[in-house]
């Protein structure tokens, strides 16, 4: 499967990687600005370059959040990863684009968190991981957006499963990149960090 570019904001690390988790797992949300607007960078640096890809830089933006399982969004009462893509569209709305958000991935069961797998644990963890919610259709070019890529294993499985329901994704952005040993032939999704450099594209 061919992948798409990946941007983003900073390197998972101290302070950001401290200002996620305490977002995602202790709720602090006074936070979601500061972390939504990074968010914003990212997708921005996508859309600065998607017409050099051939894309219609016109056309209307769908930001995707990566769906979060049932058990996590119970226990921490909240989605927050859909929160700061509906936090993202906002500030991007304000600026003039035509954005909306649409939750139409959907988790599917049986799938365990990334935490301590590795590459090939990780892709087959993620394999047919999500749905399409067809009910929610949005038109428009799709982002999938998460906080954090490691191995790319979940972007590529989201685009996948939008790819097949009939969705034209135009990337990913996320919040930070978290260091991931890199290696030739690896199937995730190329990264952008967002520095207006060309060339920066890493195998991730």
């Amino acid at each position: 499967m061919a992948g798409r570019p990946t941007s983003y904001a900073l390197n998972y690390e101290p302070p950001i990687s401290n200002l996620i988790i305490a977002f995602k797992d202790r709720g602090e949300w006074s936070l979601r600005t500061v972390l939504a607007r990074l968010l914003t960078r990212s997708i921005a640096h996508l859309l600065l370059e998607r017409d050099e890809r051939g894309l219609d830089a016109m056309s209307p933006l769908v930001v995707v959040p990566i769906a979060s399982t049932a058990s996590s969004i119970r226990m921490r009462d909240a989605d927050p990863i859909a929160d700061l893509a509906r936090s993202a569209a906002r500030i991007m709305g304000r600026s003039g684009f035509d954005v909306r958000t649409s939750r139409v991935l959907l988790m599917q069961s049986g799938h365990r968190d990334h935490v301590g797998l590795s590459r090939q644990e990780r892709e087959a963890n993620m394999h047919n991981a999500f749905a399409v919610d067809g009910r929610h259709r949005a038109e428009g070019q799709v982002v999938i957006v998460d906080d954090v890529v490691t191995s790319g294993a979940t972007l590529a499985a989201a685009q996948h499963a939008l790819s097949e329901a009939g969705y034209p994704v135009a990337g990913a952005a996320v919040i930070a990149r978290s260091h991931h040993k890199q290696q030739t032939g690896d199937r995730g999704w190329p990264t952008n960090k967002q520095t207006g450099r060309r060339g920066d594209t890493l195998g991730v």
